[in-house]
């Protein structure tokens, strides 16, 4: 046997495993290929399985689809009551004007809830009646005087009685000039109206300020959209992670598992498919979003509400759709992580949700710190803490948002937290075959101990 064949049988002797060959045996970085492909395999069966159990569950579908089913309810509630209130006014508020002249009548055509539709107080009446109006006012001119009665069930609104006052000061003003038989140059005097002069701030000037008031709230916005998402998805699947790995490990199974293949394979393929989870998860909500913002127009009927909005709307976009997505990912790989770390030492399934309070207590202190200073991009409490892998993805999103953070201090912060991730995955990874088929009910830490002894 040559060289390469007797390095091939101990490989697999290791490995209590046995080949018999009609041939020369490979090479052995054919061995290695070979072996590393089997690997992969089995890490992306984990994966696959993993992945497709937790997205066919009733709770994922839930925990998507609720969101959108709160708008779409709160949209369609907001439409019925828009829609009502219209009908409401249109109907209820509005005081009829009712006058023997067709052209005097015309002239309140353009008063706020005002209509000229009834055409004689007949009808006026008979609308009161159906409470189709709340009121009619009746005008008239007698020997040069304007006279106004108002007619209905209860008082009329300041709002119409302001307008069919103004109406009826002008036509009583024209009146008086025609009684009064005055020439052309004493009425020329009475229509002189007082000047008044208004000045602005330079168009540019001004246009610049509202920039910047309105690019100041959509950085806040955005920030504040990105906080409380990237809250809602460490929450939920911190503890989803820790019950999904507690549960595997009160079963026999794991001892079958691992018969087959490693346990460190294992944890990297059941990570990878929890991460793609909430991964999927983001996604369907981005362009869940994207969609009702394209739609949202039609649908409420009014463009040109939304076109006003665009500029705004675009600047979260920018900020969500950026680096930041970078660090949600990331804190959601070491939530992940940590979790399952927590998950594994537990015996009993329902002992998950205390082991992992250590996570809990880190999202929501994260959380509640960066909302005392979301206010405060510049303070030296955020620029500290925006360089501490786990707390980073609270602080340095705030930071970028509003461009208090240079490229050198983003590429920092980035570097000591992808070294973290990649520490924890590989330290989890390594305790994990000795936690994961531990029985004895003992303290966490003390489980934990006996695990990296091993």
């Amino acid at each position: 046997m040559k060289n390469t064949g007797l390095k091939y049988l101990i490989l697999f002797q290791r490995d209590h495993m046995y080949r018999t060959f009609d041939h020369e045996p490979p090479t052995l970085d054919e061995i290695f290929k070979e072996k590393a492909g089997e690997k992969m395999n089995k890490i992306v069966l984990v994966f696959l399985e993993t992945f497709k159990r937790q997205v066919k569950s009733w709770s994922f579908l839930i925990m998507v689809l609720a969101p959108f089913l709160a708008i779409g309810l709160g949209f369609l509630l907001g439409k019925v009551s828009s829609d009502n209130a219209e009908d409401m006014v249109k109907d209820v508020t509005e005081i009829a004007v009712v006058a023997k002249s067709k052209d005097l009548q015309k002239q309140f055509e353009n008063q706020t809830n005002v209509t000229i539709r009834y055409e004689s107080l007949d009808k006026a009446k008979k609308a009161l009646n159906k409470d189709k109006i709340s009121g009619y006012v009746s005008v008239s001119l007698k020997k040069g005087r304007y006279e106004a009665s108002y007619h209905g069930k209860g008082s009329i609104d300041e709002t119409s009685k302001a307008g069919i006052m103004n109406v009826l000061s002008r036509l009583q003003s024209s009146q008086n000039i025609v009684e009064a038989q005055l020439n052309d140059d004493q009425i020329h005097k009475l229509q002189v109206q007082p000047n008044f002069v208004e000045i602005k701030n330079s168009a540019s000037k001004q246009n610049q300020i509202d920039k910047k008031q309105q690019e100041k709230f959509a950085n806040k916005t955005a920030y504040m959209i990105l906080l409380f998402v990237m809250y809602f998805i460490l929450i939920t699947y911190a503890t989803t992670t820790a019950q999904e790995i507690g549960s595997e490990k009160g079963t026999k199974i794991m001892e079958v598992l691992f018969s087959s293949m490693p346990a460190r394979n294992y944890f990297y393929g059941k990570m990878l498919g929890l991460t793609m989870v909430i991964v999927l998860h983001i996604s369907i909500y981005a362009i869940g979003g994207g969609v009702i913002y394209a739609l949202a127009p039609r649908l409420w009927g009014d463009e040109a509400l939304f076109k006003t909005a665009y500029e705004m709307i675009n600047i979260i976009f920018k900020h969500l759709i950026s680096i930041n997505l970078v660090y949600v990912l990331l804190m959601i790989i070491l939530c992940t992580v940590l979790a399952a770390l927590c998950g594994a030492l537990v015996v009993r399934i329902e002992d998950s949700n205390k082991a992992v309070q250590p996570v809990m207590y880190l999202i929501i202190a994260g959380f509640i710190a960066s909302m005392a200073f979301q206010g405060k991009p510049e303070s030296v409490i955020v620029v500290v803490l925006s360089y501490i892998p786990g707390i980073s993805a609270f602080f340095m999103p705030l930071r970028i948002i509003n461009g208090t953070v240079g490229t050198i201090g983003i590429v920092v912060s980035l570097t000591l937290f992808l070294a973290t991730v990649i520490l924890a995955i590989v330290g989890c990874a390594r305790v994990y075959p000795g936690l994961i088929l531990q029985t004895d009910d003992e303290p966490l830490l003390k489980n934990l101990k006996k695990a990296l002894n091993n």
